[in-house]
């Protein structure tokens, strides 16, 4: 039996194939097979506390990471909240071997200082890095990641909630797509990443 869609079979065969590739993007399968790594970005950047930050720098490191802005009052401190609950679902021996990096998406207004009061104020992970770059740079990443920003006319912004997990060589093997929903896998991703690497 054919099962016609708006009179064309083939149509119905397009979208079924559009669905099974969304929904497999979503789970961090496609992901998995992406080609390129975030290590060859020449962009620079500097943490909260003013050091030089570098793609390449992360060889050999699997890093967990997301985009914030401080001056966000809504979203952003969950994404902050998630960041330290998926770190500390692991298994205790495995917490420190991810490196959590935050980066800012408003380098206008996140400067070094702030980005240091910030994690100070929410008693961050002296271990995490807090990053700020250039607006080219941190669109850059944004095309990279998929993460969407927009500026308001409140000068707040409308924003993605994205988690990324890199692997040691800096292919994205993940993305949690929302707040507190698929947490599991991506434990699991983190997870299985490390202990493959201590076979």
């Amino acid at each position: 039996m054919r099962i016609l869609v708006s009179g064309a079979p083939v149509m119905w065969r397009l979208k079924c194939i559009l669905l099974v590739m969304i929904t497999l993007w979503a789970s961090g399968d496609l992901l998995a097979k992406a080609p390129g790594s975030l290590h060859e970005l020449g962009s620079t950047w500097k943490d909260q506390n003013g050091l030089a930050f570098a793609w390449k720098d992360m060889e050999g490191q699997v890093v967990l990471l997301s985009m914030v802005y401080t001056s966000c009052e809504q979203t952003c401190p969950l994404i902050i909240t998630e960041l330290s609950a998926l770190q500390k679902a692991l298994p205790s021996h495995l917490q420190d071997r991810v490196q959590v990096l935050i980066f800012t998406f408003d380098p206008d207004r996140d400067t070094q200082g702030r980005l240091a009061a910030y994690a100070k104020a929410r008693h961050l992970n002296p271990k995490w890095r807090f990053l700020r770059s250039s607006p080219d740079d941190v669109q850059e990443l944004a095309a990279v990641l998929n993460f969407r920003y927009k500026k308001m006319e409140s000068e707040d912004y409308a924003h993605s909630n994205i988690f990324t997990v890199l692997d040691q060589k800096g292919h994205m093997r993940h993305q949690q797509l929302e707040l507190f929903r698929g947490r599991g896998q991506t434990v699991e991703m983190i997870q299985s990443i490390l202990e493959s690497a201590g076979r």
